[in-house]
């Protein structure tokens, strides 16, 4: 100012993300400049008074324009960003402040281009879209191997990576083609070292599939790990992993002994799993906004989403996500194996 030289600013690739700190101390999600973006591109639709689709043509921009534009379409329609992490730890709110600077995490940038160009081409009817996405998952193919092969193979990085190329198969799935995923979903655990069993993903078992201990278990990160989770006595974690013991019970062949206690300890688990949903803070729980009722139609008559009983609302897609998830009556698992246990 006393110089009287005027500022020139500065470029937005000098900015830095500063934590935001709640009352306990802890840093909350922090602050930067989302470059989320809907897409705007038309569906290609036919001819008028002809069923001929108009020719596809991409809009008139660079392909590194096109490039950016994918990414910024990904971040908007794949990325739920949090605003209470008490109740919610949303869904790769990460990638934004990841991908800042493109150059340093390349494999993250071009599978987020992918999928938002792969699930727009199917969507939109864009053969374009579709060939651009499947030259870059061919480019990523190349590097991803290369970087799994070495010794940070299970990073956070190479751990996205994997899992958001689920969502490539799911976003090219057809009822003619219903994708890898079986295959997707065995490399995903090989290269997490978490084995096969069901529950395995929640992170609450260590590489040596044995029960791992909750200081532990926090350390590893699990999808349900926020504060509204684990207050109030047991975690879901440590429910989920009693749910995945006594399945693997009911896979196999027990004495009539064995079935009795296994139906007890089901019943026991489907109280505590009723008493954990019921202890949990008002604003997780679901909010009943209407009632759909059954009007003796069938089967084959309801639409989607209009399925007869509770209409819910919840505080996000994670929540929502969550509530989808609990086992709706872990005895009723074990009925479904065992549907009579009577003396022989």
């Amino acid at each position: 100012m006393k110089t009287r030289r005027t500022c020139c600013g500065y470029g937005a690739d000098k900015l830095y993300a500063f934590p935001v700190y709640r009352e306990n101390g802890q840093p909350s999600q922090p602050l930067f400049a989302s470059i989320a973006r809907k897409c705007t591109m038309p569906k290609r639709v036919p001819s008028l008074r002809t069923d001929v689709l108009t020719i596809d043509r991409l809009p008139h921009k660079s392909l590194a324009e096109r490039r950016e534009l994918a990414l910024r379409a990904f971040f908007y329609d794949f990325c739920l960003i949090s605003t209470n992490q008490d109740l919610s730890q949303g869904y790769l709110s990460d990638l934004g402040m990841m991908t800042y600077d493109i150059e340093a995490r390349p494999n993250i940038v071009k599978v987020c281009q992918v999928v938002s160009l792969a699930s727009y081409g199917q969507r939109l009817q864009r053969p374009l879209l579709l060939y651009e996405a499947e030259v870059i998952y061919q480019e990523l193919l190349g590097t991803f191997a290369n970087a799994i092969e070495g010794y940070f193979s299970n990073d956070t990085e190479n751990r996205l990576v994997a899992m958001i190329l689920g969502i490539y198969q799911i976003a090219l799935a057809s009822e003619a083609d219903l994708g890898g995923h079986e295959t997707h979903a065995n490399g995903l655990a090989a290269l997490m070292n978490i084995g096969n069993l069901t529950l395995n993903p929640l992170n609450t078992w260590g590489p040596n599939h044995g029960p791992s201990s909750s200081s532990s278990r926090l350390q590893i990160g699990s999808m349900f790990s926020v504060l509204a989770l684990r207050s109030q006595g047991e975690t879901l974690d440590d429910l989920l992993q009693k749910l995945e013991v006594l399945w693997a019970k009911c896979e196999i062949t027990l004495e009539w002994e064995a079935l009795i206690i296994l139906k007890k300890e089901s019943i026991s688990l489907e109280q505590r799993f009723a008493y954990w949903q019921d202890s949990r803070v008002r604003e997780f729980k679901p909010t009943t906004v209407a009632h759909i009722d059954n009007h003796q139609q069938g089967v084959s008559e309801i639409s989607a989403g209009f399925w007869p009983g509770k209409v819910d609302t919840y505080f996000d897609l994670y929540v929502a996500g969550v509530w989808k998830y609990l086992p709706h009556g872990p005895a009723l698992a074990y009925l479904s194996h065992h549907q009579n246990v009577s003396h022989p």
